[in-house]
């Protein structure tokens, strides 16, 4: 196998943090707008794409973020790429 078990299921949590899986089309779980600003805001926003976010099933920018950082960091021990503030590698 290429990659760990490990990877997958951090990749299998950071796609279910992102969408709504459960659905016929996989719609966004993260907010529209946060503190970062709001999607609706920008030159190529569409009201359109409002159909493509899940509402109802959204998630924080934390809970991204945390799923993002156990992704990151199961892809740099599988590639053996270490972190600057971590210079060995552990598991």
């Amino acid at each position: 196998m290429l990659f760990s078990d490990s990877l997958f299921a951090a990749y299998r949590e950071f796609m279910d943090t992102m969408f709504a899986t459960t659905e016929a089309d996989a719609h966004l779980r993260a907010p529209i707008d946060s503190q970062w600003g709001d999607r609706r805001n920008m030159s190529w926003w569409q009201d359109s794409m409002t159909s493509l976010f899940s509402p109802d099933k959204l998630v924080s920018t934390d809970e991204i973020q945390v799923a993002y950082d156990r992704l990151a960091d199961r892809f740099r021990v599988d590639l053996y790429v270490t972190h600057g503030t971590q210079p060995i590698l552990t598991t």
